[in-house]
């Protein structure tokens, strides 16, 4: 990756690269280094959305089980 990351470094004709160039292509780096840490903490957020709409969906039929014996209840 190294080597990769010096051969992009160097412009063409043998130039040396600016430091604002290194410093862009370094920043890049670490960014691509840093998405495994990302995506892990979506994936995270992601089960405990699932998890929160799951025990919003078990008290819904909570209540509409509750509503109809109160219903029940009132017909009789």
């Amino acid at each position: 990756m190294i080597i990769l990351a010096t051969g992009i470094a160097l412009p063409l004709g043998g130039r040396t690269a600016s430091a604002g160039y290194i410093s862009n292509l370094y920043d890049n780096i670490q960014q691509f280094r840093e998405l495994p840490q990302e995506v892990t903490e979506l994936k995270d957020s992601y089960n405990q959305t699932l998890q929160e709409l799951d025990r919003a969906r078990m008290n819904t039929e909570k209540l509409q089980q509750q509503n109809a014996e109160l219903a029940e209840q009132i017909g009789n």
